[in-house]
């Protein structure tokens, strides 16, 4: 799915997750992956999902373990964990 669309993964900001200070504030985010974005070092493994992603003008590195995610939708399919 993550070839062709659009994958949203829903998380929590009150586990290990590494993202920008504004999205700390929040209990769950949202974000957005695509190989359609090109990012270069978009991937994943078996520790999680990491990308640096644009918030704003400022590129940001991203790395969301898989404890920490809450869901994911893609294809018009939610998984939630």
């Amino acid at each position: 799915l993550i070839e062709t669309n659009m994958v949203y993964v829903g998380l929590t900001t009150r586990g290990s997750a590494k993202l920008p200070d504004h999205l700390l504030d929040e209990k769950k985010v949202i974000l957005s992956f695509s190989h359609k974005f090109f990012i270069e070092d978009f991937g994943w493994d078996d520790l999680g999902i990491y990308a640096s992603l644009t918030f704003g003008s400022a590129v940001f590195q991203v790395v969301v373990p898989w404890e920490d995610v809450l869901s994911i939708q893609a294809g018009g399919k939610l998984v939630t964990v």
